[in-house]
C-alpha cells in the first residue's frame, strides 16, 4: 500500500510539478507515515524523555530547554506519546512545506524531498533545528518586512531545540546584501581555516557536560572524510556552473538574479560545517540540511535556464547529489528508519 501511494504521487508530482496542492498531498502522506510511526531508532528514547517530563519535570532530563518546554506542553494536554508524535510532526513538516513551497516547483521538490526525510525523522530535536532554518531561509528568499528581527527569532529559537543550531546564526551574512560573494567566500574560507586550526583545543575548554557527552556518544571510528568530499563536491559543482553562466544571469529579472545570490551565499556559508564533521559528531547531521538547500537551488536554476544542455548539466549534478544521498543512507540509518517507516506504522500496518 505504501509503495503504491508513493509510485501513485510521483507521477502526480511529475505530471503537475508546479502544484502546492500536490505538494501539500505529499506533506500529508509524509505525516501519516511519521506522526503513526509506531517504532524507530530513537523512539523509545524520545519516549522515556517525554514521559519522564511530564511526570518529574524539566530537571529531569537532559536536553534543550525549546524541546523540553514543547513536551510538557504536550504533556499537559493529556496526549500520550504517539499524540505527541502526531503533533510534533505535523508542526515540524508543516514548517518545512512552507519553504518547499517558495520553490518554482514545489510538487516535484516534496517528492525529491522525501528521500531525505526518512534520513532526518528519527533525529527529532535536530529536525525541528533545521524545520526553523528552512524558515529562516524561505523569510529571505521572500525578503519579508522586518527581516532581521524574524530572523533573530528564528534562528533563536532553533538554538532551543538543539545546540547545534548556534551556527546558524553564520547565515546571517546573507542579510549584508551589499557583501560581494568573492568577499564572503574570502570571509568564510578564513572561517574554516582558523575552526580547522583551533577545534582541538576549543574543545578542550568545553565545560558543558551535555556537549561533552555528546561528542563522547556519538565519536566513532567512522571517517568524516567521505561526507567532507560529498559536501565540498556538491557545493562547489553548483558555484561553477553559477559562475560560468553568469553572463546567462544578467538576462533574467533582477528578483531571479537576487535568488540566484542568495543561494549561492547560502551554499558558500555551508563550508563551515566540513572542519566540524572532524571534531563534533552531532554536526555531520548537517549534511541532511545541505541536500534541501542544494535541491531548492537545483530546481531554481532548472526554471531560470531553459536551454537543454544546461538542464542536463544541472539534471547530472541532481542525480549524482542523490547517488551520494543514497550511499550514505545505505551505509549508516537504514535499517533505523527506512524499515521501521514502513514496517512500523498504525495506519498501514495495523493488526
Amino acid at each position: 500500500m505504501i509503495f503504491a501511494i508513493f509510485i501513485f504521487l510521483l507521477l502526480i508530482c511529475i505530471i503537475f510539478p508546479k502544484s502546492k496542492i500536490v505538494a501539500g498531498a505529499v506533506f500529508l502522506f509524509i505525516w501519516q507515515l511519521w506522526g503513526w510511526n509506531s517504532w524507530n531508532g530513537d523512539y523509545e528514547q524520545y519516549e522515556y524523555v517525554y514521559n519522564t517530563i511530564g511526570k518529574f519535570g524539566l530537571d529531569e532530563v537532559t536536553a534543550e530547554i525549546g524541546y523540553k518546554i514543547f513536551n510538557s506542553f504536550i504533556y499537559s494536554l493529556g496526549l500520550d506519546f504517539q499524540g505527541f508524535m502526531i503533533v510534533y510532526s505535523f508542526i515540524i513538516l508543516a514548517i518545512i512545506l512552507c519553504f518547499i513551497v517558495t520553490s518554482p516547483y514545489p510538487a516535484l521538490f516534496a517528492i525529491l524531498y522525501f528521500i531525505i526525510f526518512i534520513m532526518d525523522y528519527v533525529f527529532m530535536r535536530n529536525y525541528m533545528t533545521n524545520a526553523l532554518f528552512f524558515l529562516f531561509l524561505a523569510a529571505v528568499f521572500k525578503n519579508s518586512k522586518h527581516l532581521v528581527l524574524k530572523s533573530l527569532i528564528l534562528l533563536s529559537l532553533a538554538f532551543t531545540f538543539h545546540n547545534t543550531g548556534v551556527f546558524y546564526f553564520t547565515f546571517l551574512l546573507v542579510l549584508r546584501t551589499k557583501m560581494s560573494i568573492k568577499n564572503l567566500f574570502l570571509i568564510i574560507l578564513g572561517i574554516v581555516v582558523a575552526i580547522a586550526t583551533s577545534m582541538t583545543l576549543f574543545i578542550s575548554f568545553i565545560d558543558s557536560k551535555l556537549i561533552a557527552g555528546k561528542i563522547l556518544y556519538y565519536a566513532t571510528g567512522d571517517s568524516p572524510i567521505g561526507p567532507a568530499m560529498s559536501h565540498a563536491l556538491v557545493v562547489l559543482s553548483l558555484l561553477l556552473f553559477t559562475y560560468y553562466t553568469r553572463e546567462r544571469q544578467l538576462a533574467l529579472s533582477s528578483e531571479k538574479q537576487r535568488i540566484i545570490v542568495l543561494l549561492q551565499k547560502v551554499s558558500i556559508i555551508t563550508l563551515i560545517y566540513i572542519p566540524l564533521y572532524f571534531f563534533i559528531p552531532d554536526f555531520s547531521r548537517f549534511f541532511r540540511v545541505l541536500f534541501p538547500v542544494e535541491l531548492f537551488f537545483i530546481l531554481y536554476l532548472f526554471f531560470c535556464y531553459q536551454k537543454i544542455n544546461l538542464r542536463v548539466i544541472l539534471g547530472l549534478i541532481l542525480i549524482g547529489m542523490y547517488s551520494i544521498i543514497l550511499y550514505q543512507f545505505s551505509s549508516s540509518t537504514l535499517k533505523w528508519t527506512y524499515y521501521p517507516l514502513l514496517e512500523s506504522n498504525l495506519i498501514y500496518n495495523s493488526p
